[in-house]
């Protein structure tokens, strides 16, 4: 869920709620996965405004209900995305991408 109200005559307030996941892909050999939502307003070469929630442990259905709070100038509206990436959380290797939208 998203929510955009402007706080100032010059900056943006987005908030983003992140709800919860149902039927993910298991990306573990137990057949789970240990899912979490990265956030960040693009473009963002040096990922400044990068949030994500915590890590939920071993499901397949997490119930993440986190909220995100974004502020940015008033004339870069239009120039900024939210880019949002579920990530697999691996304890001694890389985490694994589970999926994206923008």
């Amino acid at each position: 869920r998203f929510t955009q109200a402007a706080t100032s005559s010059d900056t943006h307030h987005l908030s983003v709620t992140i709800g919860e996941g149902k039927n993910l892909l298991p990306m573990d050999a137990n057949g789970l996965s240990d899912p979490y939502v990265k956030l960040y307003l693009i473009p963002d070469p040096a990922k400044k405004t990068k949030q994500k929630t915590r890590i939920h442990t071993k499901t397949l259905n997490p119930d993440f209900r986190e909220q995100f709070n974004f502020r940015f100038p008033h004339g870069s509206t239009m120039q900024r995305r939210l880019h949002v990436t579920m990530w697999d959380h691996d304890q001694f290797s890389r985490n694994d991408f589970m999926g994206a939208m923008s």
